[in-house]
């Protein structure tokens, strides 16, 4: 039953009276649920539903069957009196931006256009330093790093530029190997900031001729101070065979001991354990075989930030020239590397597949001004896509405008956003286009967009905060690159639903008026001979376009041309046909392709055997899907941010088939600070912790540059005057005396006043397997078991031993990312729960749409490890990402079902497909299309 009533707000109290009879004057519409209880708590016979407007009165809007009791029908008319306001102020911002379309476009277009330059000017940067990307904020290995860099007086990270010589696999051993290896340091030494970087000042000539300010570690060590010249001279009458007793050798020629892992790789025999006071036999430790050479430069400590780099920077164009070369002569190859390469080649990906960005927004006008296209020039609407994909590359820009303008850095993973941003925000304009269609051609144009922001305002503005808040609670992950991303994605998604409704709204308002006037699409300054559309009202007018007298008098003198494309609902083939059609005046409109697709989608979906087995289907994939997921695993790889090509791959490929390990990321310093080094037992506790430290199963050598070690065999060979003196005096004397000092003055910090205050010791991880991630895990839940358990350490918040390697925030991340994942999934699904409380008018829409978002997610995953994706920082941001898409569709048709006034489900599921269905299909697809650009990406980033 229904019965008509008007209410009239009382403005003082802001309640509804009644008023039978009144007119009710359509300004802000939002439908409200009016209550008839019964002594049962639920309403028996009616359920009637009831409209607000902004002239505070009320209308009867529809009627649907009894559901639910007398709660959950305050619980509606409480939602439906929330949105009352909210639909107001949107409705008054569409308005103001239909009626004034020349100024919000000019002003839109200057604030984006302002915005990004002034952050490009200012704060912009681009972060591609994994050592900042990944590391967890606030963990245990960010402390430990901050400290050895900014206090610990080892500065931060000693800058490297490394080399590796192969054959592909044949022999290297011999005079060309060793004569290549020359050539390449001569090229590092031969850049004009060497002398900056690694010459010794005069007062280091005299006090120690043989330091080498820029340590080397390569075969050219067994000559003296890797003079090249020296080697010629050598190998003039030398064969093969002398060069290999040469490089034989256990020690370097400033007395060094040789780790043959580390200048050539897997050889035969390796000679592991070699150290100070152990003697071989020649014949036995004589080098057999060996497969390439590796040269590593160690900058000095203390050089300048810039002029390291620079160097680095011209030994890198210099090594790669030569590559070349080698490349094209013969078999020998060339590998290089240096600390800055990764983040060159993080940034080279993200510059080089910038030009994707423009191809997708290129992609995405051309598909909406080929959808909106039509064969009459005057009623297509190709100008009016294209304005649709241009909101949303002004809403990136002032989103990314503003966050450049506040500093948050610009990644790799970044740059992915605008692709998923193109289908998030023409979703909204197609569904906007969609509920303007909707409307009466023949009404004002300002009243169109009135009716159509009344029917999917509320809608866009759930999906839009939904997938805002989803972002937004996804960047209190401890991991910088994710929340960086975060940062970025969350601000834009609600800028482009700000430019939605004005900046595009002001295009369509635009757009109408050319139509009215018989203007051709896109060539706007051509009329059309032929009759054009209706006069624009007066009323309808705005008074920053001009229309001249002769437009006004052609448009008087016409009909409605969409009236030419108009059948009555009567002539329609089906029942489902018919439901597309908007009713107006006995009449309807034409199918058009979309439509008549989803007219047969709905006769299928809807037929009682196909119901019950889309349930079936989807609770076997549910189920399927969660078994695959529950066998996803963690994998890390830098090469994936690389792009394809890079020579960074090579070189990690080449370390990985010829020495066993990737080199520089598996070397580990064990420090002891706040130490007193003159009390025996603490000397003692720190052999203990390195013996700790040794008997892990991923370490199996013991150091073989241990201070301490090389320390005690130095008193035992001393004199007696020297043992008679005190531990800073013998330590100074130590350090004074080579080969300890070139070894071991890098690795000790002592005071003003001789103390030494902080040591460290150099080991190597040799038994963590790069590819499983699990074990990098426990590697660095065992070493840290390692440090809490030294009785120094007991009740210490800064441990007093730890070791560190530059590969513990990357394990570390391993370690979080999981639960960071869990985490973040959580906070977002609970925050699509509570907005869809709060703005679907019943309590089963949220129900629905928690779930269904759980599904699809839990399907995802399920189908990731099918496709062989591991959980890792890439896909971590994508299933952030997912979410917010995944809510975006799921929201609207939920809404919208709740919203359609028809009698049965059945049909409400025909209106609510018919129409928001039908944009949200076409928005589909738009996403898709955004997205294939990603394909052509130069890393694994966007595959």
């Amino acid at each position: 039953k229904s019965k008509k009533r008007i209410f009239e707000m009382d403005e003082t109290s802001n309640t509804p009276t009644a008023n039978d009879g009144a007119e009710a004057k359509a300004d802000v519409a939002v439908t409200v649920e009016i209550m008839d209880p019964t002594p049962g708590g639920c309403n028996e016979n009616r359920n009637e539903l009831e409209t607000f407007d902004s002239t505070n009165n009320i209308t009867d809007q529809h009627s649907t069957e009894q559901s639910g009791c007398k709660c959950l029908k305050r619980w509606t008319h409480f939602i439906e009196n929330r949105k009352v306001p909210l639909l107001r102020v949107l409705k008054r911002v569409a308005l103001f931006s239909a009626t004034r379309p020349i100024t919000v476009i000019v002003c839109v277009l200057l604030i984006s256009l302002i915005l990004v330059g002034v952050g490009f000017m200012t704060n912009f940067r681009v972060e591609s330093d994994s050592d900042f990307l990944w590391a967890p904020i606030g963990s245990q290995p960010v402390k430990h790093r901050e400290w050895l860099w900014d206090e610990s007086g080892f500065g931060r990270n000693v800058r490297w530029v490394e080399a590796q010589i192969n054959r592909g696999g044949s022999e290297v051993l011999g005079l060309e190997g060793v004569r290549r290896v020359f050539e390449v340091l001569d090229i590092m030494k031969s850049q004009p900031e060497y002398v900056s970087v690694c010459a010794l000042t005069e007062e280091e000539k005299k006090e120690t001729p043989n330091f080498e300010p820029c340590p080397t570690r390569a075969v050219t060590g067994f000559w003296e101070k890797h003079d090249s010249s020296l080697f010629e001279a050598f190998s003039a009458n030398a064969t093969d065979d002398d060069v290999i007793d040469v490089i034989s050798g256990l020690t370097f020629a400033n007395g060094a001991l040789v780790n043959r892992l580390k200048i050539l790789g897997i050889v035969q025999p390796p000679v592991n354990d070699n150290a100070y006071g152990n003697v071989y036999d020649p014949d036995e430790v004589r080098l057999q075989s060996a497969q390439a050479y590796k040269i590593s430069m160690s900058l000095r400590t203390g050089t300048e930030e810039e002029t390291a780099m620079k160097f680095e920077e011209n030994a890198l164009d210099g090594l790669l020239k030569l590559r070349d070369e080698w490349e094209k002569s013969g078999d020998w190859v060339l590998e290089v590397l240096a600390s800055r390469s990764f983040d060159d080649e993080l940034s080279r990906a993200i510059v080089k597949d910038i030009p994707l960005m423009v191809a997708s927004f290129v992609i995405m006008g051309m598909f909406c001004s080929i959808y909106f296209a039509k064969r009459d020039r005057v009623l297509s609407r190709s100008a009016m896509g294209t304005g649709a994909v241009v909101s949303v590359l002004l809403a990136l820009m002032t989103g990314y405008g503003i966050l450049f303008c506040i500093g948050v850095p610009f990644t790799s993973l970044t740059q992915v956003f605008p692709f998923i941003l193109v289908g998030i925000g023409l979703d909204d304009g197609f569904i906007i286009i969609g509920a303007f269609d909707r409307t009466d051609p023949k009404a004002k144009v300002e009243e169109r967009i009135e009716q159509a922001m009344d029917e999917i305002g509320i809608s866009i503005f759930v999906t839009t905060l939904t997938t805002f808040l989803a972002f937004m609670l996804g960047s209190v992950t401890k991991i910088p690159a994710v929340r960086w991303f975060c940062f970025y994605a969350g601000p834009c998604v609600f800028i482009d639903f700000i430019y939605q409704i004005t900046f595009f709204v002001a295009v369509l308002k635009l757009d109408q008026i050319r139509i009215r006037s018989g203007r051709y699409d896109i060539i706007c300054c051509c009329k059309s001979s032929r009759p054009s559309t209706s006069a624009v009202e007066t009323s309808d007018k705005d008074p920053n376009i001009e229309v001249d007298a002769k437009d006004e008098e052609d448009n008087d003198a016409t009909e409605v041309r969409q009236d030419d494309v108009r059948e009555p609902i009567d002539s329609m083939d089906n029942e489902a046909d018919a439901a597309i059609y908007v009713p107006g005046e006995g009449k309807g409109r034409k199918l058009d392709f979309t439509s008549r697709l989803m007219a047969k989608y709905i006769s299928f979906i809807l037929r009682p055997a196909t119901k019950a087995c889309v349930l079936i289907f989807f609770a076997v994939l549910l189920i399927l899907g969660a078994i695959s997921a529950s066998k996803m695993k963690e994998t890390f790889d830098f090469r994936t941010m690389t792009a394809s090509g890079s020579y960074l791959n090579a070189y990690l490929d080449a370390t990985e088939v010829y020495f066993g390990d990737t080199p520089g990321l598996f070397d580990v310093f064990v420090y002891a600070r706040d130490v007193d080094f003159t009390a025996e037992e603490n000397r003692t506790a720190m052999d203990n912790f390195v013996n700790d430290m040794v008997g892990l199963d991923y370490i199996t050598h013991y150091p073989s540059d241990y201070w301490l070690k090389d320390f005690k065999y130095f008193i035992d060979q001393a004199s007696a005057d020297v043992k008679s003196k005190s531990f800073n005096d013998q330590i100074s004397i130590f350090l004074e005396t080579e080969p300890y000092k070139a070894i071991h003055t890098d690795h000790i910090i002592r005071d003003s006043a001789g103390n030494l205050i902080v040591s460290r010791v150099k080991m190597f991880y040799d038994k963590v397997d790069q590819a499983d991630v699990k074990n990098q895990v426990t590697a660095l839940l065992d070493q840290r078991r390692v440090s809490k358990s030294q009785p120094l350490n007991d009740g210490m918040e800064d441990w007093a031993f730890f070791s560190f390697a530059n590969m513990y925030p990357i394990w570390e991340f391993y370690s979080v990312v999981v639960n960071e994942l869990i985490l973040t999934t959580v906070l977002a699904i609970s925050s699509v729960a509570v907005i869809t409380l709060f703005f679907i008018p019943h309590p089963v829409g949220c129900v629905i749409v928690t779930l269904t978002v759980s599904m699809v997610f839990v399907d995802l995953l399920g189908f990731m490890q099918i496709a062989g994706l591991d959980i890792n920082s890439l896909t971590s941001i994508c299933l952030v990402m997912s979410i917010g898409l995944i809510v975006d569709f799921v929201a609207h048709i939920v809404h919208i079902y709740f919203e359609v006034d028809e009698d049965t489900r059945d049909k409400k599921v025909e209106q609510t497909l018919m129409t928001m269905g039908k944009s949200i299909l076409v928005g589909g697809f738009s996403t898709f299309l955004g997205t294939l650009p990603l394909c052509l990406g130069t890393s694994e980033v966007f595959w």
